[in-house]
């Protein structure tokens, strides 16, 4: 099994309507709601100390857009958009997940309490944030647990969904306020999407099984 970490993640949810993402949730999976609606999370992270077969592979930052889905493996999130700031990262998750994923420009800057993160593709912007961590929580904590489980993640289109069981390590989360923010990524999604809630967490050990197809 595929073991990795996530080094410096950072999570921007946005709350919109169901019906806003049905189009791009393929059967046989269905939107699961959180705390009353349906949500799309931006999650960065540095993949990075790949174990596989005992070797380590080189750091690869990445955004991955997901929503939150029942399926018939079980709940999980279902990934939207996958953008990779290295072409053979991008090519080797498109062959992975049956997904297109983009070769991107990820920018990440961490000090003290603040966090910044910089996405573009081919020029154009596709996130940028700074996050500044908060002492409180700034949304219902059962929300914000309800949306750091993660057991599996479903990838695909209909007819040739994929799924993969993920373990990860325990999340050591803190809240933070969206000092700036632009995400024409989740707009382009979701046009009615509204900002949540944003979570940075340290490093979280991940172990990865390989997607089988969906029947």
């Amino acid at each position: 099994m595929p073991a990795y970490d996530w080094s410096d993640p950072v999570l921007l949810h946005f709350r919109c309507a169901a019906s806003e993402l049905a189009a791009a949730v393929p059967a046989p999976l269905a939107i699961r709601e959180v705390g009353g609606s349906a949500w799309v999370t931006a999650l960065s992270f540095v993949a990075e100390r790949w174990r596989l077969a005992g070797r380590r592979g080189p750091r690869v930052p990445q955004l991955e857009l997901l929503t939150y889905v029942d399926g018939p493996l079980g709940a999980g999130g279902y990934l939207l958009g996958l953008d990779v700031d290295s072409a053979l990262g991008a090519a080797g998750a498109s062959l992975m997940w049956a997904s297109k994923a983009e070769r991107a420009e990820l920018r990440t800057r961490h000090w003290g309490t603040d966090h910044r993160v910089e996405v573009r593709r081919g020029g154009e912007e596709r996130l940028t944030t700074l996050l500044r961590e908060l002492a409180e929580p700034a949304a219902p904590e059962a929300d914000a647990a309800a949306l750091l489980e993660l057991p599996r993640m479903y990838a695909g289109e209909a007819g040739n969904v994929r799924c993969a069981a993920l373990t990860l390590g325990p999340w050591r989360v803190a809240p933070c306020d969206a000092v700036e923010l632009s995400a024409p990524a989740v707009r382009a999604l979701a046009p009615g999407a509204t900002f949540g809630l944003a979570q940075v967490a340290e490093r979280v050990e991940v172990e990865q099984a390989r997607p089988v197809r969906v029947r």
